[in-house]
């Protein structure tokens, strides 16, 4: 059978499988996954974005904080007043260095007196001091609001099994038995108790 009996011509044929190639091509661009455009998010746009995300946190927090102590006043201010104490105590936590000044001026005092004047347990916990410092065996235990001054049984620097050995140093349970000051609001407390009656001989 020609293409002339049934009426088909050969520029026919030509166009309709061109226009099935087309198609087909249509078919598998459109068919294509298409890729995401590389992100051109410059440095200024993300810092300026994570502040924008930061602010609105803090924003939602502050939000969230008022709200709470609308509901409950007499917990926001007990809360408060933590804080406050909590970080004044902290501020005023005094350290060794401290300590050693507090030894100097009261020791300066001290020796404007005569021996037949001096406190027996002032001149005695003093001598205890020194000893320590000389022993190097002074510790000072940190607990951020409170200090505590205590007494080790060797010298840091001492290399001996018993000053190295983690099971013969000292526990903390044993810690109390061997604290000789407390430090707290900016003061070491039982020397300053010590030396207020430094003068007076019973």
């Amino acid at each position: 059978m020609s293409y002339v009996k049934l009426g088909i011509t050969m520029s026919s044929v030509l166009k309709g499988s061109m226009l099935i190639r087309r198609a087909s091509t249509l078919s598998s661009v459109t068919n294509k996954p298409i890729l995401p455009e590389k992100s051109k998010v410059t440095f200024l746009e993300k810092w300026t974005t994570y502040w924008k995300s930061l602010h609105a946190d803090y924003k939602s927090m502050v939000v969230d904080l008022r709200t709470e102590i609308q509901d409950s006043p007499r917990k926001a201010i007990f809360v408060g007043s933590m804080l406050v104490a909590g970080y004044q105590l902290a501020k005023t936590n005094p350290d060794e260095s401290d300590f050693k000044e507090s030894m100097r001026n009261y020791t300066s005092h001290m020796i404007l007196i005569g021996d037949a004047c001096r406190n027996p347990k002032t001149v005695e916990h003093f001598k205890l001091i020194e000893r320590c410092y000389n022993q190097n065996t002074l510790r000072r235990l940190n607990l951020g609001l409170i200090s505590f001054l205590w007494i080790d049984d060797y010298d840091s620097d001492c290399a001996i099994y018993k000053a190295t050995c983690e099971y013969t140093k000292p526990s903390y349970l044993s810690i109390p038995g061997r604290i000789v000051d407390v430090g707290v609001m900016g003061r070491w407390w039982n020397i300053y108790r010590k030396f207020q009656d430094f003068d007076v001989n019973p």
